[in-house]
């Protein structure tokens, strides 16, 4: 093998381990919007519900801090948040945590105020969007 040979190969072998990291990169970039772009939808799915405008069903799921009576004389009650009913589990990543009721009122309660008080959907939407590094 001449010299010419070994820097062909040793360029060949840069360019390899650069497009396996930008494939690494992209895979990273690609699990965590698909995470944000699921709260995103959480969170407008709550919105939806506090406003009445989903099936009975999905809106009688959540609960305001100021709706439930032992709850009421919190600083959380003033401050449009929801109870994020007890899954009594160990273990975060468990089914439970996962269910409509729990996932949406974590991701609605990690969000400012600001923007969980918007007057309308399309108002929640736009501030959600400028305020999502917040909900990630």
């Amino acid at each position: 093998m001449t010299l010419n040979q070994g820097h062909a190969i040793f360029r060949r072998l840069l360019s390899l381990i650069s497009l396996i990291s930008l494939f690494i990169l992209l895979l990273k970039t690609l699990v965590e919007s698909s995470g944000a772009s699921l709260t995103f939808r959480l969170c407008v799915l709550a919105y939806r519900c506090l406003r009445g405008t989903v099936p009975a069903y999905l809106a009688e799921s959540l609960h305001r801090t100021s709706d439930v009576d032992t709850r009421r004389r919190l600083r959380s009650a003033d401050s449009a948040m929801l109870v994020v009913p007890s899954t009594r589990v160990t273990r975060r990543s468990t089914l439970c945590d996962r269910a409509f009721p729990v996932a949406s009122a974590r991701a609605w309660n990690s969000l400012p105020s600001s923007v969980r008080n918007a007057p309308s959907l399309t108002t929640f939407r736009r501030e959600l969007k400028t305020s999502f590094p917040v909900v990630v």
